[in-house]
């Protein structure tokens, strides 16, 4: 069956549901359209199997329809290199090279978020967005949280995890945090419909 290419408006519907999913009205307030084009755009992405929806009941009245993105759609998301990618890391690991490969991609984390931090994280870490991340900040009381709703590197994160989504993700994550303690407690490449960083807000001990 040919994968589905989406593009434009589309595309954008399909980033804001990416996540936390979200109904056709908070759709239309981010684009700025009406709710019947927004619904339009959902609709035909759930017909292509890139969303499904949910009733959510939140307090009295009437359940929301609220849109999920899924495993097709998070397929459908930007990524960059995709297959050529997982088979240069193959064929290195294969010769033996993985140590070698996590060092180097660990300083390329570390490189990255020096170039990229400041003194406000929510600033620092949607600079990675570039990247094709899209992460944005959410903070409790008791914790910051980094939710990203796109793997650029996907299917090579699924293929070899501990170098994607620890030695580079997550250090660059933990970069931009001041070297607090950070904690990936979910992730795309395992299944989840986003990654989520937890920071720790005692900083890490040095050494």
């Amino acid at each position: 069956m040919e994968k589905k290419r989406i593009t434009g408006a589309m595309l954008r519907v399909l980033e804001i549901v990416a996540g936390e999913g979200a109904t056709a009205a908070q759709v239309a307030k981010e684009l700025g359209i009406r709710v019947s084009a927004a619904r339009k755009h959902l609709e035909k992405l759930e017909l292509y199997g890139f969303v499904k929806h949910v009733f959510v009941r939140k307090g009295v009245g009437r359940p929301r329809k609220v849109y999920m993105v899924t495993e097709e759609g998070i397929e459908a998301l930007p990524k960059i290199y995709g297959e050529m990618l997982v088979e240069i890391m193959d064929r290195l690991s294969a010769l033996g090279l993985r140590n070698r490969i996590e060092d180097i991609v660990e300083s390329m984390a570390i490189e990255i978020a020096s170039k990229n931090r400041s003194g406000d994280l929510r600033e620092s870490v949607e600079k990675l967005n570039s990247l094709g991340f899209m992460s944005s900040i959410k903070i409790d009381r008791d914790r910051i949280e980094v939710v990203s709703r796109n793997c650029p590197v996907l299917k090579a994160a699924k293929r070899h995890f501990d170098i994607f989504c620890t030695k580079f993700h997550t250090k660059a994550i933990s970069m931009l945090a001041n070297s607090y303690r950070v904690e990936l407690a979910e992730c795309i490449a395992r299944g989840d419909l986003f990654c989520r960083h937890i920071l720790l807000l005692s900083p890490q001990k040095s050494g």
